[in-house]
C-alpha cells in the first residue's frame, strides 16, 4: 500500500505571523472533507450527488449506501430541510475540524458557514464520529490510496501555476494566509471555498476543488485552463466576502436592484440572495483581472468575459474595468476595502445599464413540436424547433447538457436557423421512456446587437 499524504490538522497550527510570505500547501485529499461529502451524499443532496470520477464515487455508492438510514444521515436531511445546509457548507464544518471531528483547539468559529450557527454542533459531530466509526470509514479511506496519490500527482501541474503573491498585491491583505488547495474527487463540478480564523489571528484560505473531468481508464485529469481559474476564484473568495458584508450597507440598494432582474437565473446557480450574487461577481471579475496580470491574450480575456456573462453577470465587463481603475490608484487606495465606496457608486450605473437592457433581450415563445416540460412526447420526433420573438444571430449557438449530464441530452446532429433567424432548429434522434434536458445558453443565442437570452431550460420525457 503506498503512504499516502494526508492533510493533517497538525499541518494547520503553523504560527502565520512568524511567516513574511503567504504559503501555499501541496495539494491533498483530506479525510474531514470526504467524510462529509460522502454523509451529504447520502443525505441526498443533489451538488454532493455528482458521478464524474465513476471510478471512484462507484465505490462509494457500493460501500456506503447501505448506510443511508444511518441516524447521522437521517439527522442530516432534517437539517437540510430546515435551514437548507449544503454546498459550501460542509466543506465549511470540515476545515474547522480535527482529526478525531472535534472543533480545532486553535480556530474560531468566525468564519464557519452561518448555516451551522443553527446547528447543536456538539450533538452533530456526536453522530458524524460515531458513522465514521460504524462505517469503517478510515479502512474505505486507506483502501483508496492510490487513486488519491494518483489525483494528487495529476494536480500538481496547476499547483505550481498559482502565482500566491498576487492575491495580498492585488487586495491590499492576507501577506500572512496560509493557503490550502483540497481536492474533493467525488464533488463533480462543484467548488468551494472556506476561510477559518485562528485565535492568534492569522487565517487559513481553502479551496475545495471538485473533479469533473477523467481521461484514459477513468482516472483524473485536470487542464489548466479549467481548473487554475476555479483555484483562483475559491481563493478569492477569502478576500471577497468579508468586504462586501463590511460594506452591504452601501451596496444594499443597487445590489437588491440589479438581483431583481438576475435573480431568477441567480438562484438556480445556488445564489439565491443580492450578497451571494455581489460576492460572485466581484470574485469572478477578480478572476479576470488575474489572467490579464498574467499576460492573458485578448481572446482569452474576452472568452472569459462572456462566459461570466452568459451566467447572467452581465455587467462583469463593467467591474472588471472598475478593479482596474482601483489597481491604477494604489497609492490613494491602497487596499480593495478602502476602494469598495468607488465599487458601490458604480453600481448605481452598472443597475441602470442592466435596467435598460433587459426589455431588449430576446425570449423564447415557443417550443412547436410539444410543450415545455410534456412527459408524452414521441420518440419518433426529429426535431426540436425553438421559435423566438425576435431575429437572433444566426453565425451562433450554445446547447449545453443540464443537470442531468450528457446521459440526459438528446443526440443532436445539427442545428440551424429558419423563419429569417427567428427559428432554431435541432435535428434530433430520441430514444422511448426517457427524460432530457438540454440548456439554451446566452452566450450562443443573442441579436446582431448583442443582447443575450437568459438561458433557457427545456425538459421533456418521451413516452414508452
Amino acid at each position: 500500500m503506498k503512504k499516502i499524504c494526508l492533510l493533517f490538522v497538525a499541518v494547520c497550527s503553523i504560527n502565520v505571523f512568524a511567516q513574511q510570505n503567504p504559503t501555499l500547501s501541496e495539494p491533498e485529499i483530506d479525510k474531514r472533507t470526504e467524510l462529509l461529502s460522502i454523509v451529504f451524499r447520502l443525505a441526498g443532496n443533489n451538488e454532493y450527488n455528482r458521478k464524474d470520477f465513476k471510478l471512484y464515487t462507484d465505490r462509494i455508492e457500493q460501500y456506503f449506501r447501505k448506510y443511508e438510514s444511518h441516524g447521522l444521515v437521517e439527522y442530516t436531511r432534517s437539517l437540510v430541510s430546515e435551514y437548507s445546509i449544503g454546498y459550501n457548507a460542509p466543506m465549511s464544518l470540515a476545515v474547522h475540524l480535527d482529526n478525531n471531528l472535534d472543533i480545532r483547539k486553535d480556530v474560531t468559529l468566525d468564519y464557519i458557514d452561518g448555516r451551522w450557527n443553527n446547528v447543536d454542533l456538539k450533538k452533530y459531530l456526536l453522530r458524524l464520529k460515531k458513522f465514521s466509526k460504524d462505517t469503517k470509514f478510515d479502512k474505505f479511506f486507506e483502501d483508496n490510496a492510490d487513486l488519491y496519490v494518483e489525483a494528487r500527482r495529476q494536480f500538481m501541474p496547476i499547483y505550481e501555476k498559482i502565482d500566491l503573491e498576487w492575491f495580498a498585491k492585488f487586495f491590499g491583505e492576507g501577506a500572512s494566509d496560509t493557503f490550502y488547495i483540497i481536492n474533493g474527487l467525488s464533488n463533480g463540478g462543484p467548488n468551494y471555498g472556506a476561510s477559518v480564523l485562528l485565535k492568534d489571528g492569522g487565517k487559513e484560505n481553502y479551496s475545495v476543488m471538485g473533479l469533473w473531468s477523467v481521461g484514459d481508464g477513468g482516472m483524473p485529469r485536470f487542464p489548466k485552463d479549467s481548473y487554475l481559474p476555479i483555484v483562483i476564484h475559491e481563493f478569492s473568495h477569502a478576500f471577497v466576502n468579508h468586504l462586501n458584508e463590511k460594506h452591504s450597507d452601501i451596496l444594499k440598494e443597487r445590489g437588491e436592484e440589479v438581483f431583481s432582474i438576475v435573480g431568477e437565473s441567480m438562484a438556480k446557480q445556488a445564489y439565491p440572495s443580492w450578497q451571494i450574487m455581489m460576492n460572485e461577481a466581484l470574485v469572478r471579475a477578480a478572476v479576470i483581472k488575474y489572467e490579464i496580470d498574467h499576460n492573458a491574450g485578448q481572446q482569452k480575456i474576452d472568452m472569459a468575459v462572456d462566459y461570466e456573462m452568459s451566467r447572467s453577470f452581465l455587467w462583469i465587463k463593467e467591474l472588471v474595468a472598475v478593479l482596474q481603475e482601483y489597481d491604477k490608484q494604489r497609492d490613494r487606495y491602497p487596499t480593495l476595502d478602502s476602494y469598495m465606496p468607488k465599487i458601490a457608486e458604480a453600481y448605481t450605473d452598472i443597475a441602470k445599464t442592466i435596467l435598460e437592457a433587459e426589455p431588449k433581450r430576446p425570449n423564447v415563445i415557443s417550443i412547436s413540436e410539444f410543450s415545455n416540460g410534456d412527459t408524452n412526447v414521441s420518440s419518433y420526433v426529429k426535431t426540436i424547433t425553438i421559435n423566438f420573438d425576435r431575429p437572433l444571430n444566426a453565425g451562433n449557438m450554445s446547447v449545453d447538457a443540464g443537470t442531468k449530464g450528457i446521459d440526459g441530452t438528446p443526440a443532436i446532429k445539427k442545428g440551424y436557423y429558419i423563419n429569417d433567424n427567428k427559428t432554431f432548429v435541432m435535428d434530433v434522434e430520441l430514444v422511448k421512456d426517457k427524460e432530457y434536458q438540454i440548456i439554451l445558453k446566452g452566450r450562443g443565442f443573442a441579436t446582431p446587437d448583442g443582447y443575450r437570452i437568459k438561458d433557457y431550460e427545456i425538459n421533456f420525457k418521451t413516452a414508452e
